[in-house]
């Protein structure tokens, strides 16, 4: 059987049907509101109160956990802003390697394989039909939402580290940017990730529209 590991930093669900869980305050002139709901194996994760930001520190995960933390970005002013998201892993630790490990031929001393592993997807949460009320911040990725990221948490650091800017372009004071992001750890996962850790920060940046 395929042990556990532990990951820290990712997360969860959002939709328009049901409030979101948590919010926080981003910039100051202007700022956005980021409101976000997450969810661990299909079951809502309570967010307490207003915290810095979407955040998950889920321990023992097994093959085939999952995960997802949907976000909503909006312009508290009437202002246009530009908003920037970024994921970076921040740990990706080996922890030591047990006999499990060791049998299904982990060979690294310092570097672990549950980065790796884990499948990890971006996407505008808009919808099918680029409507909110027609699916879109939902926390669920339909087939005709655009994909920003689809590969592993290593392919996810590499292409988001220095963020991506939401929308494309400036956010309007009366619209929204949702996104959605998922991760998963296959069940065919093998041992080589017993014990491993990976560790992630989530941020965002903003800037006013005047700027260049």
């Amino acid at each position: 059987m395929a042990g556990a590991a532990s990951i820290a930093g990712l997360t969860a669900l959002a939709s328009d049907a049901v409030a979101y869980q948590s919010s926080t305050t981003v910039g100051s002139d202007p700022s956005v509101r980021v409101d976000w709901r997450e969810t661990y194996n299909g079951a809502v994760v309570d967010g307490g109160d207003e915290q810095d930001g979407p955040v998950l520190d889920v321990g023992n995960a097994q093959p085939g956990d999952s995960g997802t933390v949907a976000f909503r970005v909006t312009p508290n002013t009437d202002q246009s802003a530009r908003a920037w998201f970024s994921l970076a892993l921040t740990e990706n630790s080996e922890n030591g390697r047990n006999e499990p490990e060791r049998s299904a031929g982990d060979t690294t001393g310092d570097r672990g394989e549950l980065a790796d592993a884990l499948d990890v997807v971006l996407w505008y949460d808009t919808g099918s039909l680029g409507v909110s009320g027609l699916g879109g911040c939902d926390g669920d990725r339909d087939a005709a939402e655009t994909t920003l990221v689809n590969g592993s948490l290593v392919e996810a650091d590499a292409e988001l580290a220095e963020g991506v800017r939401l929308g494309g372009g400036c956010i309007d004071p009366d619209s929204a940017v949702c996104v959605g992001l998922s991760w998963s750890l296959p069940a065919s996962t093998g041992n080589r990730i017993q014990g491993d850790s990976v560790g992630t920060s989530l941020s965002f940046t903003v800037e006013s529209c005047g700027e260049s």
